[in-house]
């Protein structure tokens, strides 16, 4: 007989049964009601009572427990669950061993008694029916693991606790301090060097009147005066400010307050700071024991990027009481110079703010190496079509239409030409990943596949690091339970690698010595963004290339759609062009997105309306069916629309990285037509604070593969996932349960259909019956209304 350990118990009462059970324990009670003796054991002709024990161990199969808990056979209780899947058409007699787990269920017995007698289940009490529902492809491991940024939640509360354990998750393997041949590559043999010298000298020979102790306010006055006297008189590039509530901030998703920052002298003084205008960024203490002050200044980072999303780096400073802390924050994740004294070593301290005020734009990492900038007006060089020789400007419209609120990421960021016809699309890739660009020349003659019209590479982490010597990662420790709490849930996805350079347990500080009990904020939450950073590996870091290409058609964001007929027709070319790119092309997408989908104009694109575009994340797939591998160190996805499969073996302990299948971006197709449909149509664009997509990617990441097949099942997606529609989607509810039947069958089935053309078909038929139908309502309404009218 199975016996529950400690650590057994203290999982059952971080993650209780309840209220997951609730629907369960009421059907079953239902059902012994209406045996003679209300027992399950005399009810087991009652056809309800299979119904109801398979809903029960599917619950208790996706559970988090089950993941966590060891059956006596050596399996976890998930996987040891699985043979009770609905698919294996077990009758009831055939699940008599689960009825002392559905009666301690019916009756309310305690979480530790349920999850006992489920440990004491036989291991295989029943054998599988020999034939399966579909002829399967086996699943193929050791693909690349999933990490994400904190664009993933880019629509959560932007307050302080919930970015901040996000940019734990972010940047836990990618920060490192003690950074050697900082100062002297960023600081020294500069073209403002002879005047950084001049000043540092003449301000040697004032005595020192740094002020003690070094309140935020003092320290500031001291600033003032040392740039009004040594910084104005040589018209620096580049001025101080100092903000005073986060009123004085504007063009950011929160309020924030930044202490101490540059702008260029040229931006006259304004009551209010612009993002956009951000050169470097500063943070004050009074204490030099400040350990939550680096994720503050990361946050202020991360809003600089957001508003500057082509921006290359961001220099910024700690002056934590007389202690000073350099740190630049680029698209690998931060780089931070070893600390020092500004009262011991002064002439540093006045050589760093004489510096960050003389930097050249490019020095601070402004885009003006790449782009040209004519008032308010955006021009960027390509190459025009696939030569690289003869090149054209392009004019942008400066208002971007996607970009990535984060920091180590890809920071896709995208820009619509001002004639219309292209898309500029910015993106920092991993050198290991096939360019963007080769898939696309290689996909020039699929239809519904964005056209490549000219692409450049600009720069890379390695150039930007160049010099650099690196040695230890940064603990970030508990500073913040809060952030502590929320971030548990990741899981350790590989092993540690001891290469000298990290600690033997992978950010062991934050994840596994958090608290136990769970934590969630009160986030509200809509669209999900895509990247992700690197896993720890023999690299010092994930070497990105920042590289710019043009795209053709321009089109239009899914919730930019005029009608609902239309929307279907954009989604249903886009499987369509799916379909078409991995037959032909021998290519697969694998992020699949709200963002990656555009409307389109049919007389413009052959009769299209719709476009697959973005093709970072895409892989070859060769004739053995296998995925070629795109040499990153994770594999990718956009969280709220990554397939249940691939979460579920990724966020197991220990995980298994299951390979990407058509079947996984065709689950993804789904989910964001159900976010289209949950998200958009609102009456003034005000939807209901709550919906059931939230969870999705703002729970636990370790919750989300259960939550999210919870509500695949059939009655949690009718009852909640239907119910949760907006109005003008109501009429595509039936469309929606042909989808979820399409992919999971009558159960609960996750695994790759073999026969490829199947699943495609099933779900384009669902669409084309759907529009068809909407499409004559549409014109036996208009008929009606000619005939009313008609004298």
């Amino acid at each position: 007989m199975a016996k529950l350990t400690e650590d057994d118990i203290r999982t059952i009462a971080d993650y209780p049964l309840e209220p997951s059970l609730t629907a369960c324990q009421k059907s079953l009670q239902s059902i012994a009601l209406r045996s003679p003796d209300a027992s399950l054991a005399n009810a087991s002709e009652d056809p309800e009572l299979r119904k109801a024990i398979v809903k029960l161990i599917t619950e208790l199969k996706l559970h988090a427990v089950a993941e966590k808990l060891k059956h006596p056979s050596g399996e976890t209780l998930a996987d040891e669950l699985g043979w009770a899947s609905p698919t294996h058409r077990s009758t009831a007699a055939d699940l008599q061993p689960f009825f002392p787990v559905a009666t301690l269920v019916m009756q309310r017995a305690s979480d530790a008694e349920v999850w006992h007698a489920v440990l004491d289940l036989p291991s295989s009490p029943v054998p599988p029916l020999p034939v399966t529902p579909r002829r399967s492809t086996p699943a193929l491991y050791d693909a690349t693991p999933i990490a994400f940024s904190s664009s993933s939640r880019r629509d959560l509360e932007q307050t302080r606790d919930p970015v901040e354990a996000f940019l734990r998750e972010e940047l836990k393997d990618c920060c490192y301090v003690k950074v050697g041949g900082f100062v002297e590559k960023f600081f020294h043999n500069k073209r403002w060097s002879p005047e950084s010298s001049n000043i540092t000298g003449r301000v040697g020979l004032e005595p020192d009147d740094f002020p003690h102790p070094p309140a935020e306010g003092a320290v500031w006055d001291w600033l003032a005066n040392f740039q009004h006297s040594h910084l104005d008189p040589n018209h620096t590039p580049s001025v101080y400010r100092r903000t005073l509530s986060p009123a004085a901030m504007t063009g950011s998703d929160a309020a924030r307050q930044v202490d101490i920052l540059t702008q260029s002298r040229t931006i006259p003084a304004a009551n209010q700071v612009h993002w956009r205008d951000i050169r470097v960024i500063g943070e004050l203490s009074r204490s030099a024991d400040a350990p939550g002050k680096f994720l503050q200044l990361a946050r202020y980072a991360r809003d600089v990027f957001s508003a500057q999303p082509t921006r290359l780096f961001v220099h910024g400073f700690l002056l934590l009481g007389s202690t000073m802390e350099l740190h630049l924050f680029d698209r690998a994740g931060v780089v931070s110079a070893a600390k020092f004294d500004v009262r011991l070593e002064r002439a540093r301290f006045i050589q760093i703010l004489t510096g960050y005020s003389l930097m050249s734009d490019e020095e601070l990492g402004l885009d003006t190496t790449f782009v040209r900038r004519d008032g308010p007006r955006m021009f960027v060089n390509l190459p025009a079509d696939d030569s690289q020789e003869r090149e054209r400007e392009l004019e942008l419209d400066p208002n971007p239409i996607a970009r990535q609120p984060a920091i180590a990421c890809r920071a896709t960021c995208c820009y619509r030409t001002t004639d219309g016809e292209h898309v500029i699309k910015f993106s920092w890739v991993s050198d290991r990943r096939v360019p963007e660009a080769d898939h696309l020349k290689a996909a020039r003659n699929v239809p519904g596949v964005a056209r490549l019209c000219g692409h450049r590479r600009i720069t890379s982490i390695d150039e930007i690091r160049k010099g650099l010597i690196f040695s230890q990662p940064r603990h970030f420790g508990n500073a913040s339970r809060k952030a502590s709490s929320s971030s548990r849930s990741w899981p350790a996805l590989c092993s540690s690698v001891d290469d000298g350079t990290r600690s033997k347990r992978p950010w062991s500080h934050f994840a596994a010595e958090a608290p136990r009990k769970k934590s969630r904020s009160n986030s509200r939450a809509e669209d999900a963004a895509a990247d992700h950073v690197m896993e720890p590996n023999k690299r010092k870091y994930e070497n990105r290339v920042l590289g710019c290409l043009a795209i053709r058609p321009a089109g239009r964001p899914l919730e930019e759609f005029q009608d609902v007929p239309e929307l279907l027709k954009a989604l249903r070319d886009a499987i369509c062009a799916h379909q078409s790119l991995l037959h032909e092309a021998k290519i697969l997408h694998r992020d699949i997105s709200t963002r990656n989908i555009i409307i389109t104009e049919p007389d413009k694109t052959g009769g299209l309306h719709g476009i697959l575009i973005d093709l970072d994340m895409a892989t070859r797939v060769g004739l053995d069916g296998k995925n070629e591998g795109s040499g990153a160190s994770h594999l990718t996805g956009t969280l709220e629309f990554m397939a249940i499969e691939v979460l579920q073996h990724a966020f197991r302990s220990p995980p298994r990285h299951i390979q990407h299948t058509y079947r996984h971006d065709l689950e993804s197709f789904f989910y964001v037509f159900l976010s289209v449909c949950i998200k958009l149509g609102w009456p003034g664009g005000r939807r209901p604070d709550t919906s059931p997509l939230i969870g999705w990617y703002s729970a636990p990441l370790k919750d989300i593969p259960a939550l999210k097949s919870g509500h695949m099942l059939q009655s949690n997606f009718e009852s909640q996932i239907l119910a949760a529609f907006s109005p003008p989607f109501e009429c595509v509810q039936d469309l929606a349960l042909r989808l979820r039947k399409a992919l999971f069958g009558e159960g609960f089935y996750v695994a790759t259909p073999f026969d490829k053309t199947v699943l495609y078909q099933d779900m384009i038929a669902a669409f084309d019956e759907t529009i068809h139908r909407l499409e004559s309502a549409d014109r036996g309404a208009k008929t009606e209304d000619l005939s009313d009218q008609a004298p």
